[in-house]
């Protein structure tokens, strides 16, 4: 059992890497976009380029498409570690030996006082942890 969590672990960790690099190259691809539009809009300028605005406004609507589907899908990934996993997708049949977790979620019964506290300051610690390694990750990018 405690090899089969090692294995999960690292493949996670292998998981988080892959997005990492993935992550860095997004960034790299976001700021030569800024740099290819202060170019387009400097030749706009200059008058070298057509004032046909139908293929701007595809690429536009394009990418508000694609960038917003991508930033809904990366804030529901960082909100769901912030909040822990899913519950509905914890839900499965563990052997009597196997110990319990119980993931908290809105829909849930409220839990004490004591556990609500206890969980809500793990929960502030782990999104600080988080923006601690986003801001570490920025300056590396």
């Amino acid at each position: 059992m405690i090899a089969k969590i090692e294995r999960l672990h690292t493949e996670e960790e292998e998981i988080i890497q892959k997005g990492l690099e993935k992550a860095c190259r997004l960034v790299e691809w976001y700021k030569e976009r800024r740099e290819t539009i202060e170019k387009r809009r400097r030749l706009l300028h200059k008058g070298v380029v057509s004032l046909d605005a139908s293929v701007p406004e595809q690429r536009l609507n394009f990418l508000r498409a694609h960038v917003s589907e991508l930033n809904r899908k990366t804030m529901e990934l960082m909100e769901s570690s912030e909040r822990g996993f899913p519950a509905h997708l914890t839900h499965r049949s563990t052997p009597a030996s196997a110990p319990s977790v119980i993931i908290s979620t809105p829909s849930s019964k409220a839990p004490s006082p004591s556990v609500t506290s206890a969980s809500s300051d793990r929960g502030r610690l782990d999104m600080l942890e988080q923006q601690n390694r986003v801001l570490s990750h920025r300056e590396k990018c």
